[in-house]
């Protein structure tokens, strides 16, 4: 291919763009790998990414497997195989976007809902929405956050078997049933005790 000087400044700088979200430590030890790499180095990591520009296209049109979370006529939610915190989840819109800036409002609201779920079903203490440009395309990543998560922490490769059983703890309603039952149990104990109340002031002659 051969770049040029130009376009090896270039290309350095849209990586650099792409470790913004680095904790400050990662982030310099990222900067000085940048910098220090080689116009051949920096072919070769662009012909790797070439190689895996298609994967998002490829989860949309099923090619390859991945444990679904929602889905709609807009965009697919799939759980991240490299998670790092429990229920990470990707979502991809069905028509390419390349700009986190373009990505319809209907995906935003698609993924905001898909995040307040997550937060709720996992118990979350909160969750991390954010629009990304990975592989050429805009997704949204959700990474919920809990009490033990540790900041820049490393995702591992996760089991599929692992995978669906929390995808299908995020769809579960059965959490949102038990706040309705307490609900209506602490509203039947008021009319209870507003019949007794009742009841008493009647007795009195």
């Amino acid at each position: 291919m051969g770049f040029n000087e130009e376009d090896v400044k270039e290309l350095k700088k849209q990586l650099m763009e792409q470790i913004g979200h680095l904790p400050e430590v990662q982030k310099k030890e990222a900067i000085d790998q940048i910098n220090g790499m080689s116009p051949e180095a920096i072919e070769a990591m662009v012909e790797q990414q070439k190689s895996r520009q298609q994967v998002y296209r490829l989860i949309v049109n099923g090619e390859i497997p991945a444990v679904v979370v929602k889905e709609n006529e807009k965009a697919i939610a799939v759980m991240e195989i490299y998670p790092l915190s429990n229920g990470h989840v990707i979502v991809i819109p069905k028509d390419q976007v390349k700009s986190k800036k373009k990505i319809p409002t209907e995906i935003v609201s698609f993924a905001t809902e898909l995040a307040a779920k997550i937060k709720d079903n996992l118990s979350a203490k909160d969750v991390r929405l954010s629009a990304e440009e990975k592989f050429g395309e805009a997704i949204f990543e959700i990474i919920p956050i809990y009490e033990d998560s540790k900041p820049g922490a490393q995702g591992k490769k996760a089991e599929r078997e692992e995978l669906e059983k929390t995808a299908k703890t995020i769809n579960t309603d059965v959490i949102r049933k038990e706040k309705k039952v307490e609900v209506i149990k602490k509203e039947e104990k008021k009319e209870v005790q507003k019949e007794e109340i009742l009841k008493l002031r009647r007795r009195v002659p």
